[in-house]
């Protein structure tokens, strides 16, 4: 979904992925709720399956962060230069915060 950012921000595609996340998250939840009969390597798998939603969520509160604030979508920031040839646009520092903090929301979304 991280690839995805410029889709994202049509609203019926971040609908799609929105419900695709809480599918997702409901065997998360039965895991979590009633784990007596699952085994231990099952309760790993199911661990990653909230990730999604985390991301959706923060996706939807960093866009519109970057809305308010700087006017402008957001942008996954290029390598080698500030200048995105794609948006047309050079990236700003709300959109290096926001690339920089998903990393860190879905490395403790595995965690915890």
């Amino acid at each position: 979904m991280i690839f995805q950012y410029r889709q994202l921000r049509k609203t019926k595609v971040y609908e799609v992925w929105f419900f695709i996340s809480l599918f997702l998250l409901v065997p998360f939840i039965f895991s979590v709720i009633d784990s007596t009969f699952l085994t231990k390597e099952f309760k790993n798998v199911c661990q990653g399956l909230k990730t999604p939603v985390l991301f959706m969520i923060t996706f939807y509160i960093f866009r519109k962060m970057a809305i308010s604030i700087c006017k402008t979508e957001p942008i996954s920031p290029p390598r080698y230069n500030r200048f995105d040839p794609e948006e047309g646009r050079k990236a700003n520092y709300m959109d290096y915060i926001t690339f920089t903090l998903y990393w860190p929301i879905i490395i403790l979304a595995h965690i915890f």
